[in-house]
């Protein structure tokens, strides 16, 4: 890769890592793998909004999306050992948590998400069946 696409890499990855939200996702992504529908219940965030999020930080190389069957998982990336996704992944979950991340970290913990998400669905089968 050529310096200027080195440059856009790392704007990339610090731009998708300077978001709140994002790092809160990641905080809870450093817990365990978590689908779409987890994280909307974590961070009580429509699902157009924590896909953009989520579509952010996967475009910039810090998670990785895994096909499950019924939910696409997201996780964090496993990177090349001293690439800066792995350095900055590394200092997102050694950094001191603050009490949002710890409460985010435990709900994430807790998260079930065959209830999680049929939850949702029957919500949005409700709202078709009135609309």
């Amino acid at each position: 890769m050529d310096c200027e696409g080195d440059v856009q890499n790392l704007l990339r990855i610090f731009k998708a890592a300077a978001d709140p939200t994002r790092l809160r996702i990641l905080r809870m992504l450093a817990v365990k793998p978590l689908c779409v529908c987890e994280v909307m219940s974590v961070l009580g965030m429509a699902q157009s909004t924590t896909s953009k999020h989520l579509r952010i930080l996967y475009d910039a190389g810090l998670i990785e999306e895994i096909p499950g069957g019924v939910w696409t998982v997201y996780r964090f990336v496993r990177p090349q050992t001293r690439s800066v996704a792995a350095h900055l992944l590394d200092l997102i979950k050694k950094a001191e948590p603050t009490e949002q991340s710890k409460r985010d970290e435990e709900q994430a913990r807790g998260a079930d998400r065959e209830r999680i998400c049929r939850l949702r669905a029957e919500k949005t089968l409700k709202r078709q069946r009135r609309g």
